[in-house]
């Protein structure tokens, strides 16, 4: 009965190497914009006078990280220490865009790899340890 199983064990098992595979080669094309960014809240020119803050981005919220951002238009002119890129919080939100982090990718990569990985290992095991047909 298993011995009928085997080519499907097989195909399993080469399906399973494959998106292992493709999940590093996709993670890779999403990731390659990615930046370090930080979200800014810009603050008017008479507030930030008020509070003698004149040479200041604006407001930083949440700490710097590894964002994707498809969109030019959302990045300020004013860059940071590192190449730290300062982005327009109220143009994300203006225009409905939720910046992706690169950390997050990375997390669902490392799932998929990890099933697909134990996925295939276990099909070939099957295959292997099932007898052919006598």
């Amino acid at each position: 009965m298993i011995s009928r199983l085997r080519p499907v064990f097989l195909t399993l098992a080469i399906l399973g190497v494959i998106v292992l595979m493709a999940s590093f080669i996709v993670s890779s094309v999403i990731t390659r914009n990615a930046v370090l960014a930080q979200r800014i809240e810009i603050q008017e020119a008479g507030v930030a006078a008020l509070f003698g803050a004149e040479n200041e981005v604006g407001k930083p919220i949440g700490s710097a990280q590894s964002l994707i951002i498809n969109d030019e238009k959302a990045f300020l002119e004013k860059t940071g220490e590192n190449g730290l890129r300062y982005v327009n919080d109220k143009y994300l939100k203006d225009n409905n865009i939720y910046p992706l982090q690169q950390l997050t990718v990375e997390f669902f990569r490392n799932v998929i790899a990890f099933i697909a990985g134990l996925g295939a290992t276990v099909m070939f095991g099957l295959w292997r340890f099932a007898k052919p047909k006598a």
